[in-house]
């Protein structure tokens, strides 16, 4: 635009847009063109069934030695259900992590060799060498040949493989919009869209609380496909306010452009580009200090910047021209242990199962994508499943709103229909609806905020910063927290306003849950900043406070 004078016409281009006038807004990025929307408004038919199976782990508990072997024997439920699903043309399973990816190919395989047929089955993630990946693809795209790829969101968009019969989900979709982005992989030519969604769960203990035996994640579920089905409703895209990695992006790429630049001039061609409009000289002026610091700038004669020996090697390798990050998995660690890998962090302190066993977050290494966990006991009934992003607040109404209603969709499978039935039995018995703090054992109250995931981050936050580091613990975020206060004195922290200065004095000196591309070069007083912008909702808090019927109505 400025090497030409003029705007050229703009042309955006999406499946699963939430929010029209946030999207006009962004696509006119500060010019004066009007942006129009071009909807043809069809109909489509899918096809849509969601599967929930109880299966026993092999969680080693606490028995005398000579107990019984209750191990799973034969294949799992659910697997043979896909195995069924997928013996003839082209599927695809999508995962939320390579080890489910590996574990479900591994057992589709394993059937196959069974029953003597041909393995048509590839594994297809971020861990999976290029000659394989190609195979996998190859695969997909030949005509009138079975071929079934498990896949994480690897293969979410962007790659053709030809006419897919059906889509398989495992696990609760990350979003709204990323259960249509699939649904839309399949059901083209005319042909109706074809999704299976699969709901794994551990048997509830009989000693397990009312919100440990809720089924969170089939409701989180059945709550994405009804505000598809009923509203069309995708989550809105907000840009961020504060996108300091992409900030960084822009003034590596202007500076070589540019050669060299006197730090106004390099202000003025950066911050005027309409997604920084928030940053402000200041915070421009810490960033390019800190950039000094660690040799990505460095001064000429002249007292100009130019690009400093370490920012070389970042900008002359090809993956700096991207700006969207590769897929990063984060290793669980304990003590020397590596216990294995998830899609992002969670908070520190929930507490989560992998590999089996159940680990308490003490602390995140955002730079060496390391989590550092801590054995801890009991269970939780709920595995982390993050990335992707998080958790709509609309999501959580409608969970709620599926609790109170008497609604089973037609495309549950009777053990689903059951499992919604208890989970409402559940919720009447301990008056969810009406109430958010449930009464726990020595003097621990459970919080159930019905927050999105930023709006309960920033509640999590909150509480720590108010009652101490250790009192509040995030049980299965975002549906539920622990809280080590009686009933009384959580209800008076709640009613007081949060602040963003709170949180902000709660998180310094720790490192922050950010996952831009270029965030290791950034000053950590920045990702703080950013973070409280955008990576929590304060205000979601408050709005969720001021029209809640109360947290304290029981």
């Amino acid at each position: 635009e400025r090497l030409l004078g003029i705007s050229p016409r703009r042309i955006g281009l999406s499946a699963t847009l939430g929010d029209y006038e946030l999207a006009k807004e962004w696509l006119a990025g500060g010019s004066d063109r009007p942006v129009g929307v071009i909807d043809e408004g069809r109909t489509r038919r899918v096809r849509i069934a969601l599967e929930h199976y109880q299966v026993a782990d092999d969680e080693p508990k606490e028995e005398p030695e000579d107990a019984p072997d209750v191990a799973q024997e034969g294949p799992l439920p659910h697997i043979l259900s896909m195995y069924g699903r997928t013996r003839r043309g082209k599927s695809l399973i999508f995962v939320n992590s390579r080890s489910e990816a590996e574990d479900i190919g591994a057992g589709l395989r394993e059937l196959a060799e069974r029953d003597g047929q041909a393995d048509i089955y590839f594994v297809q993630h971020g861990s999976i060498s290029k000659e394989y990946r190609l195979d996998a693809e190859e695969a997909m795209r030949e005509e009138a040949r079975p071929a079934c790829t498990v896949a994480t969101v690897t293969l979410e968009l962007g790659i053709d493989l030809g006419q897919l019969e059906r889509v398989l989900q495992f696990g609760a979709p990350h979003s709204v919009s990323s259960f249509v982005q699939r649904l839309g992989r399949t059901g083209r030519r005319g042909e109706p869209g074809d999704m299976s969604l699969y709901s794994v769960e551990d048997p509830p203990a009989a000693s397990a609380s009312a919100l440990e035996r809720m089924p969170w994640l089939l409701l989180k579920t059945i709550a994405m496909v009804q505000l598809y089905v009923e509203e069309k409703w995708v989550e809105p895209i907000e840009p961020p306010r504060l996108p300091f990695s992409l900030l960084y992006h822009q003034t590596m790429s202007v500076l070589m452009q540019h050669g060299e630049l006197l730090p106004a001039d390099l202000a003025d061609l950066v911050l005027t580009l309409p997604p920084f409009r928030e940053v402000g000289r200041d915070r421009y002026k810490r960033l390019l200090t800190h950039l000094l610091e660690i040799d990505h700038l460095q001064w000429t004669e002249r007292r100009r910047l130019l690009i400093g020996l370490a920012g070389e090697k970042v900008v002359n390798d090809w993956h700096f021209l991207a700006t969207f990050a590769d897929s990063v998995e984060y290793d669980v660690i304990a003590g020397s242990e590596h216990v294995g890998t998830l899609m992002s962090p969670p908070p520190v302190d929930t507490v989560f199962r992998l590999a089996g066993r159940t680990w308490r977050v003490k602390d995140v290494d955002m730079k060496k994508h390391s989590i550092l966990v801590q054995r801890t006991r009991g269970k939780a009934r709920t595995t982390w499943t993050g990335g992707g992003g998080g958790v709509h607040i609309r999501v959580m109404e409608r969970i709620r709103q599926l609790l109170d209603e008497e609604l089973e969709p037609g495309y549950l499978n009777e053990p689903a229909v059951e499992r919604l039935r208890e989970a409402r039995d559940l919720a009447r018995e301990v008056e969810l609806s009406q109430r958010q703090i449930l009464p726990g054992s020595d003097g621990t109250s459970h919080l159930v905020p019905w927050l999105g995931s930023s709006g309960f981050a920033a509640l999590l936050l909150g509480l720590k910063a108010r009652l101490g580091e250790e009192k509040a613990t995030a049980r299965s975020a975002p549906f539920y927290m622990s809280v080590r206060a009686p009933y009384g004195e959580l209800l008076e922290v709640l009613q007081k306003p949060l602040t963003k200065d709170e949180i902000r004095s709660q998180l310094t000196g720790r490192s922050v849950p950010l996952e831009g591309k270029f965030d290791e070069y950034l000053p950590e007083e920045l990702l703080l900043e950013a973070f409280v912008e955008d990576g929590i909702d304060v205000e979601e808090v408050e709005r969720s406070r001021k029209v809640s019927a109360s947290y304290g109505s029981h």
